[in-house]
């Protein structure tokens, strides 16, 4: 008889986005492990906890502005049932010791490989509380060791992309939440191993559900863990202020450039919906526009045009919030423009006009039909051409 096991969920704590980002890559290798968020200070980390109620709190001791074992405290403090681990060098005995005073469970040291955090967050999780601390493996990334897979690189093992290709999967929703009176349906397609194209639903409060989709600029690993640092920032700021998506953009915005410096860019739209109500809050960011299609027939299709420019351009840009509502039968169509860009063995576009009108003759159905309709005819159309970009479809459609 097999028994399943629990997912653990964690919270990093580290002051510099790029060594958070790095570690919860590495920690998604893990199928029992899911990063839920990142926090730079203790109040974040307080909030963070507070929101999603973690299982393990990974804190960095050696940030320069945070108060680790304060934090640690706090955190042992008002939430119990959290176990905190820390990292640190093993000369610091006195901080150590005062951590562990504090609350922790144990330490790693900064060089910890992903294997071994891995084992000792499950571990512990497990209540297994002992585990050593000293190992000989080679060093985890920091801020500024080479990226565990250059995107420069041409001889690239394919085992080394089967293995980003399924980290990056792990970050991606199992599947659509149950939305009552609504369908989410959704399907991506990357070009190669792995994608700069992501999406994800994020419960809130009230039975609210932010949507986000988003296009990194680059193409390849590259994109991937670009993809995969936007991720997690928005799983970071969407809570937090999940009424006020253009705030979010700026927040996500500028930690992307502080730990990009401007390398890449990604289009994202984000929005928020009230199912109870219909209506739907959202920013665009320099993405393709949604196709809101109503259930009358002959109505208007609506474009959520941009209402900003992409994340990762510019440290003062500003998005603009606007609103929407469905009518029973009314569905959004959001994706990204790998569906627009496919071309035939002639070197045809796919275009926009042909993704309206197969939009816009549908009869009826359900949100995954649509979207089975749709990649039908995008199939039909490109043919034996060779496929040069990713793609997602997402439809959320109320029902009648």
């Amino acid at each position: 008889m097999t028994t399943t096991q629990k997912t653990i969920r964690v919270i990093l704590v580290d002051q510099q986005p790029s060594s958070a980002s790095n570690l919860g890559m590495a920690l998604a290798g893990s199928p029992l492990i899911q990063v839920i968020g990142q926090a730079a200070d203790r109040n974040e980390t307080l909030q963070l906890c507070q929101l999603t109620g973690p299982d393990v709190v990974l804190i960095n001791l050696l940030m320069p502005d945070l108060d680790g074992v304060s934090t640690v405290r706090l955190v042992s403090n008002q939430f119990p049932q959290t176990i905190v681990l820390v990292f640190s060098e093993p000369q610091d005995e006195a901080e150590l010791r005062a951590a562990l005073e504090a609350g922790a469970a144990g330490y790693l040291p900064l060089d910890a490989t992903p294997e071994y955090l891995a084992g000792v967050i499950q571990q512990v999780a497990e209540g297994k509380r002992s585990f050593a601390a000293n190992q000989t493996t080679p060093p985890m990334i920091t801020e500024t060791a080479q990226p565990i897979y250059p995107a420069s690189s041409v001889d690239l093992r394919s085992s080394e992309l089967a293995e980003a290709a399924r980290i990056q999967t792990s970050l991606l929703p199992a599947e659509p939440p149950t939305i009552p009176g609504w369908e989410l349906a959704v399907k991506m397609k990357p070009a190669r191993e792995t994608s700069g194209d992501f999406y994800d639903f994020i419960p809130l409060e009230h039975g609210k559900v932010a949507i986000v989709i988003g296009d990194v600029s680059d193409k390849g690993l590259g994109a991937a863990l670009f993809m995969a640092m936007t991720s997690t920032l928005f799983r970071t700021f969407i809570p937090r202020q999940p009424s006020m998506p253009a705030l979010i953009m700026s927040q996500v915005n500028e930690r992307i450039l502080s730990d990009s410096g401007g390398s890449s860019f990604v289009t994202t739209f984000l929005s928020v919906l009230e199912p109870n109500t219909g209506r739907l809050r959202y920013v665009n960011g320099g993405h393709v526009p949604p196709l809101m299609v109503g259930a009358q027939r002959g109505k208007t299709i609506d474009h959520l045009s941009r209402t900003g420019m992409a994340l990762g351009v510019h440290p003062s840009a500003a998005w603009q919030q606007k609103l929407v509502k469905f009518a029973p039968g009314d569905f959004l169509l959001m994706y990204t423009d790998g569906i627009l860009d496919a071309q035939n063995c002639d070197g045809v576009f796919y275009g926009h006009q042909r993704l309206t009108q197969v939009a816009r003759a549908r009869p009826g159905g359900s949100a995954q039909q649509i979207v089975e309709r749709i990649l039908a005819d995008v199939a039909q159309f490109t043919g034996d051409a060779p496929v040069n970009d990713d793609l997602i479809l997402l439809v959320l459609a109320r029902k009648k």
